[in-house]
């Protein structure tokens, strides 16, 4: 009984429990360890593993009043460790994933030269470096890159920046109230396409002649230099890509189209 108990505790559940279901489970452990005499478990860490009650009852009917605190609290412990290093574990992750990103969008430890880029790798570089910045402002950012997307000449750390700035960009346009920033690249003819589109108040007509000027802005005073899209024309302008806007209440899409080395041979 001791190991499957011990077990049960090292498990997290399936699905895991809701506050309010493991704030329940707490009270019912509490009453059920005070039936054998029990007060001095803490049994919040109890109450957020998969262990059942019928198998605490079980253990503490087979376990001396005096010895079931101490071994009650050594099972909780235990579970306590291992979430400690399950947490660890994810947040060594998460780093090596961010570390992955951050060098794939700057393209450290390459000669700075062009050639061949895969946009798909860099747009999802991209994202994952602005996922907490949509995080905190509620939003969503997804990618939709197509198969076998061919590649483009150029220089990998110029045309990250025009992902970033649109990216930003669409953030900055739905952080309102949150909303979606949808990022989608696929090949038209001899084209690699990639458009960011959100779902925002739109760009009003009597400035959409303008956006792309130096130093043009709607932010407010210190919140935005105006450069960000006056950049990504000058970076465009140097891959003899081009960029083109449609907007409206909802749907704005900054769409950008550069010179694919290699499209793929229709069947």
């Amino acid at each position: 009984m001791w190991p499957a108990v011990r077990e049960a505790c090292r498990t997290a559940p399936p699905q895991p429990w809701s506050p309010l279901d493991v704030s329940d489970r707490e009270d019912k452990i509490l009453d059920l360890l005070a039936e054998y005499g029990v007060s001095n478990v803490s049994a919040g860490g109890l109450a957020a593993t998969s262990v059942s009650l019928e198998a605490l009852s079980a253990l503490a009917s087979v376990v001396e009043a005096g010895a079931l605190g101490v071994v009650l609290t050594l099972i909780a412990g235990n579970h306590a460790v291992t979430g400690i290093a399950s947490d660890i574990e994810r947040a060594a992750a998460r780093v090596s994933d961010m570390v992955g990103a951050v060098k794939g969008f700057t393209h450290m430890d390459r000669v700075v030269a062009t050639q061949a880029v895969d946009v798909g790798a860099g747009l999802r570089d991209t994202v994952r470096m602005l996922e907490a910045r949509a995080q905190s402002l509620g939003s969503v950012v997804t990618v939709d890159v197509e198969n076998a997307l061919p590649s483009v000449e150029g220089m990998v750390a110029e045309l990250n920046q025009v992902w970033h700035h649109l990216v930003d960009n669409a953030l900055d346009a739905v952080a309102s109230g949150g909303g979606e920033v949808s990022v989608r690249a696929c090949h038209r003819e001899h084209l690699v396409v990639v458009e960011v589109m959100d779902d925002g108040p739109g760009v009003p007509d009597d400035i959409s002649d303008r956006i792309f000027d130096a130093f043009f802005t709607t932010k407010g005073v210190g919140e935005g230099a105006g450069l960000g899209l006056e950049i990504v024309r000058g970076v465009l302008s140097r891959h003899s890509g081009d960029i083109d806007l449609e907007s409206e209440p909802r749907r704005t899409v900054f769409r950008v189209s550069l010179p694919a080395t290699q499209v793929p041979q229709q069947p």
